[in-house]
Order: C-alpha cells, then sequence, then structure tokens
C-alpha cells in the first residue's frame, strides 16, 4: 500500500465556487503549505481530504485507505484543527481534556500534559475566556494528544501574537520531523509556510497553480514566486 495522502483529481462544489481538480502526494514525515487569498478554497480542499465533506469527483486515501464521510475509524489517525476550534465554552481546559481524553482510545495523558507546560496553558480557564492565540494552542493540543498520523490545519495562526505563531511553526516542525506527521497547513502567511513546511501547493479561484517543494526558499522569493502565478 502507499504510505501517505493521495488525492486524485478532486473537484468539489459549494454553490458557485468549484475546487479543482487538485492532485497531490504527501509522505509520513513531511508538510505541505497552502497558500492562497481568501476564498481561494484552501478550507474546501482540507474539509475534502479530512472526509468532512462530499466529493463531486475524485478520491482521498491515507495509507492505501479510502477517506470517506462519515468513517469514524479515521478519526484517530487524521485530525482537522480549524481557526477557531469547535469547543465547549463552558468548560475548563482541564475538562476539555478530560472529556476529549475519554472519546480517543490512544489518548496519551502524558503526552497532553508535556503539552500544557509547553504551550502554557491555564487548566483551570474556561475555554470561552481564552484568546485566540490560546484557542489555537488547545486545539492543537487536543489534536496531537494521541497516536494521530496525518494533521490538517486550517488558518491556526490567523489573528495570534508573533511568539504564538512562532510556537505553533515550531511544533509543526517537531510533529513532521521527530515524530513523521504528515501536516498540512492552510496559510495566507508566507512566513508560516516558509518556517513550518516542506512543499507548497498555490490556490487561487479554486485552481492549483503551483505546486513543489520549497527547497528553502527565502520569504522573499516564496512572495515573489506566489504573486507571479496571479496571488493576491
Amino acid at each position: 500500500m502507499p504510505a501517505g495522502l493521495a488525492v486524485d483529481s478532486l473537484v468539489r462544489r459549494r454553490g458557485g465556487f468549484v475546487l479543482g481538480p487538485v492532485s497531490l502526494r504527501l509522505e509520513p514525515g513531511r508538510a505541505l503549505g497552502l497558500l492562497g487569498a481568501n476564498g481561494a478554497g484552501k478550507t474546501t480542499l482540507l474539509t475534502g481530504i479530512a472526509g468532512q465533506g462530499r466529493l463531486n469527483e475524485g478520491t482521498v486515501t491515507w495509507n492505501g485507505r479510502p477517506v470517506q464521510r462519515g468513517d469514524w475509524r479515521l478519526r484517530e489517525p487524521i485530525a482537522f484543527v480549524r481557526d477557531v476550534p469547535a469547543l465547549y465554552g463552558e468548560l475548563t481546559v482541564r475538562q476539555t481534556l478530560s472529556f476529549v481524553g475519554g472519546i480517543y482510545r490512544t489518548w496519551q495523558p502524558a503526552r497532553a500534559a508535556t503539552m500544557l507546560d509547553l504551550l502554557r496553558l491555564d487548566t483551570a480557564q474556561r475555554v470561552n475566556t481564552l484568546s485566540r492565540g490560546m484557542r489555537a494552542k488547545l486545539g492543537l493540543l487536543l489534536a496531537i494528544s494521541h497516536s494521530v498520523e496525518m494533521l490538517l490545519l486550517d488558518e491556526v495562526t490567523a489573528g495570534v501574537d508573533a511568539d504564538t505563531r512562532a510556537e505553533i511553526q515550531r511544533l509543526i516542525r517537531t510533529l513532521t520531523r521527530e515524530r513523521g506527521v504528515a501536516t498540512v497547513l492552510s496559510s495566507h502567511i508566507f512566513e508560516d509556510v516558509e518556517h513550518a513546511c516542506d512543499d507548497v501547493l498555490m490556490l487561487r479561484a479554486g485552481l492549483p497553480v503551483f505546486q513543489g517543494p520549497l527547497d528553502g526558499a527565502r520569504t522573499a522569493s516564496l512572495r515573489d514566486l506566489y504573486f507571479s502565478y496571479g496571488g493576491q
């Protein structure tokens, strides 16, 4: 079986918007950055990869297994973290960890405790009082405190401060390079992709306009590349 993510000729239609066709490959231990303006199709692609939206055409497989909508067996190996994670606001961070830990069979309390210290989250604080950056950190913690194999991150650094953004970038690098997680990071921030990713896919109005390895490109050259393909 082929290892990793395989997307073949994916097409999704939502109202008058059409994404695709998009094809890509992502091996374990590599991070792919999705670059594009708001409305380019980044979230639509991620939900399709996650099996959370219907595909009009094409296929998505993870380690040779079809990713299909409603397949709960994939909720542990594949984690999808949105820009504003859907959490119960009235719960504390500690209660949220307990609740989510009871859902996943492969939940690792020791890893969650380590991540709590690393991300400096207050376990007594209620979720609805957390800043956007802290909510993003909590969403990441919940996603990686079990045996996740593929991590899908949708604009998780949007609206966070520079220190939090740097922490998230370092965490993505650690997950991919040391734990072998395949990561797809959607962002409109060039620095996120430059510092955290190995490859890049640029979308414009639902269509891929560039796809390839970063090869250590500087932010300036990545920005120039993006705008050379009509980015905006």
